[in-house]
């Protein structure tokens, strides 16, 4: 009898140390805090070619909603993955562990002007002033190579020279279900057109092996690859075309994430700023005497941040730092009234502000980038400071905003997210999508799970775009709650009234469906059915645990 007393005690003070205690919640005003739901996708999916050309930036395997496993955990007690807990502070209440999964919280996206917000007059403008006063600097070294015909230095290999595997087909044929229909190729014409179709239906893997028939065309596709070294009938083409399908195909290897083969494929160019071939200047008679490099920018974003997805984040901002002290170079000679580089012109008064936006820009996006690897690192601070530097750009960017105040609540610092919070509120107004969103999180922060639910599906009604993340979150705050039904719900209506697939909406319910019922394996089996029907080519079969 003492020892069961001892118990029920020893329970009562875990109980008492569980529940919120009104002295560690920080009072918000009322309907003053609001932010923007910052994307986390992986790093790669949001860029645009330098040259307005083919990528998409649209995706559907987004990872800016709440993870289900830790809900899973305080509900039933189980833990299904390895989900990292939400520090908190002295000055905080506790919160569910990982509020919202934010590896990369701020994209290029909203930093970046691209091409579909443009009308066609801004846009080529636009083009015409990068191909003049974008130009990369160029090497001393490599300057005294230009126009040696014997120069062939660069010849970059495909790897991946087979279609990879569709793992969602393969799944759909191990579990005795039609598969996607396999459609023929092999007579499709290397026009950019068909390969901007493909991006735009997420065919990854046929526009991969678009690209490397292309690729091949130009001396650097499989068949190159297979020639010696030494083989003077295989010597690649270099153009500025060229490195626009080279950066589709990096692109395209990311979405199917095949970092690996990514990473060594953009190695064999070697230094892009060593090879005169990869110059305008080295092709003299084609290009008319026009300057630059033909590598586009987002391609050197895009080679030093696949050090990041390898494993390598520190060489990763190595060379993101290398890259920004470059264009803050060029920043300082234009802000000074030189020539951006020495071997270009000095633009006019007129053109000087668009041409410091074109520089401005790219160093925003390098910023953002680093902040994002400094995230994977969960340096939050360094994050923070690259942020910092990029709102001092933009101070009335709200998703940027939002984005800070999200990272603070990563550590339990409520009381500085309600900062920035405060902050996009004032420019985005009370009754957007973002405003409702941001209380839930803060919500949540303090254990009002129903009422964030409540929020994220007021949410779910003023946006269409963002619509399933709301709404998966709200199914997870219905966990929180212990309502599991309910969270299903809501995750299979969303699932069937969209015309795409997202891969946290599969996860999670694939995971609620785990803890139901003994019936989980055939609830997955059906909700396989529907992402054969509805996924695109980067949709990761691992979400669906079969």
């Amino acid at each position: 009898a003492a020892a069961a007393e001892a118990a029920a005690v020893a329970a009562s003070k875990e109980e008492a140390a569980a529940e919120p205690q009104a002295s560690s919640v920080v009072e918000l005003p009322e309907a003053s805090f609001l932010a923007s739901r910052s994307r986390s996708k992986s790093i790669m999916q949001e860029y645009t070619l330098d040259e307005g050309e083919l990528v998409p930036e649209d995706d559907t395997s987004g990872a800016g909603s709440l993870s289900v496993e830790n809900a899973l955990a305080s509900t039933t007690g189980m833990v299904l993955a390895s989900v990292a807990p939400m520090a908190t502070s002295e000055s905080a209440q506790t919160a569910p562990a990982a509020i919202e999964d934010l590896p990369k919280p701020v994209t290029t996206r909203a930093l970046r002007l691209t091409a579909h917000t443009l009308r066609a007059a801004d846009l080529q403008r636009k083009q015409e002033l990068e191909q003049r006063y974008g130009v990369w600097p160029l090497q001393p070294a490599t300057e005294e190579k230009l126009g040696k015909e014997d120069v062939h230095t660069c010849r970059p290999r495909t790897v991946v020279n087979t279609v990879p595997r569709d793992r969602v087909n393969d799944l759909a044929e191990h579990n005795a279900l039609q598969g996607r229909s396999a459609q023929s190729f092999e007579n499709m014409s290397t026009d950019p057109e068909v390969l901007r179709t493909l991006l735009a239906n997420g065919r990854w893997r046929v526009a991969l092996d678009h690209t490397a028939k292309f690729l091949d065309a130009h001396g650097q596709g499989p068949t190159a690859a297979a020639a010696t070294p030494g083989d003077s009938g295989h010597i690649p083409v270099h153009t500025h075309k060229t490195l626009q399908w080279w950066l589709c195909r990096i692109v395209c290897l990311v979405k199917l994430g095949l970092h690996k083969e990514a990473l060594s494929e953009l190695t064999s160019f070697g230094d892009f700023d060593e090879q005169p071939e990869l110059r305008f200047e080295h092709y003299a008679s084609t290009y008319h005497n026009q300057k630059g490099s033909l590598v586009p920018f987002s391609l050197r974003v895009l080679h030093a941040e696949l050090w990041a997805l390898n494993g390598r984040v520190v060489h990763c901002i190595d060379v993101l730092y290398s890259l920004l002290r470059v264009v803050r170079r060029v920043l300082a000679n234009l802000r000074s009234g030189q020539p951006e580089v020495p071997e270009s012109s000095a633009p006019s008064s007129e053109l000087l502000p668009d041409v410091l936006e074109i520089w401005s820009e790219r160093e925003r996006t390098l910023l953002c980038s680093l902040g994002n690897s400094y995230m994977t690192m969960q340096e939050y601070r360094l994050a923070v400071q690259c942020y910092e530097e990029v709102l001092a750009m933009q101070p009335d960017n709200p998703a940027l905003l939002a984005a800070i105040g999200r990272i603070h609540l990563i550590p339990g610092n409520v009381v500085a997210a309600v900062k920035y919070f405060n902050r996009c509120s004032e420019l985005c107004g009370q009754d957007s999508y973002l405003h409702k969103v941001n209380c839930a999180f803060i919500a949540m922060t303090k254990g009002l799970h129903a009422e964030a639910e409540n929020l994220f599906r007021q949410a779910s009604t003023r946006t269409k775009h963002s619509q399933y993340c709301a709404l998966n979150n709200a199914a997870v705050c219905a966990l929180y709650k212990g309502q599991l039904r309910q969270g299903i719900d809501v995750l299979e209506n969303s699932l069937h009234s969209t015309a795409v697939v997202h891969e946290d909406i599969v996860f999670n319910l694939c995971s609620m469906y785990e803890v139901e019922s003994s019936k989980a394996t055939w609830k997955k089996k059906a909700l396989l059915s529907v992402v054969v029907i509805k996924a695109n080519d980067s949709f990761n079969a691992d979400n669906l645990k079969l």
